[in-house]
């Protein structure tokens, strides 16, 4: 019989194993309710100056210190922003800005401050695949987000091989 072979080698499952799954593992929670779900890989794309960043840095600080992003509830975790484009100083001014925006109280804050880090290109890290992947190994946040992912890896856009090499990772 090859299912046992498929379900091993491949993950394939029955509609009854998919169902069983999804409520072992959590396959209806979102991060941010009905926008973001846990466990998954998705891609915001848009020209370059559209704002992309700054909607990615407003969940993040919504979802570390647990407000509502857009007014949709959002389910506290761990946020490892790893930031390729933006300069330290224009991400604490967004930072700042959206904790007065957001009114964040002080448990808000101090959640924000342990459940957010933020790296950015030039930190002095040498081998940068593998110190992503050790940041993200050793914080194991709840969400991690790579803007840009066209700075971080120039190849992903050119070819679909390229972007599920990377997601792999």
């Amino acid at each position: 019989d090859a299912l046992p072979i498929l379900r091993r080698t491949w993950g394939v499952r029955s509609p009854l194993e998919l169902e069983q799954y999804c409520k072992r593992f959590g396959g209806e929670e979102y991060l941010v309710d009905g926008l973001i779900p846990r466990r998954t890989l998705g891609l915001a794309v848009g020209d370059s100056g559209l704002g992309k960043s700054p909607l990615f840095y407003q969940a993040a600080v919504c979802v570390a210190a647990g407000v509502p992003f857009l007014g949709r509830p959002v389910r506290q975790g761990r946020v490892l922003y790893l930031d390729f484009e933006n300069g330290q100083a224009q991400t604490l001014r967004l930072l700042q800005g959206f904790k007065r925006y957001l009114r964040l109280n002080e448990q808000q804050l101090a959640d924000l401050e342990n459940k957010l880090l933020v790296w950015h290109y030039g930190n002095g890290v040498k081998d940068l695949d593998s110190s992503r992947l050790e940041m993200i190994r050793a914080f194991k946040p709840d969400w991690a987000i790579i803007d840009s992912l066209a700075s971080y890896n120039p190849e992903i856009e050119e070819k679909n091989t390229h972007a599920s090499r990377a997601s792999k990772q």
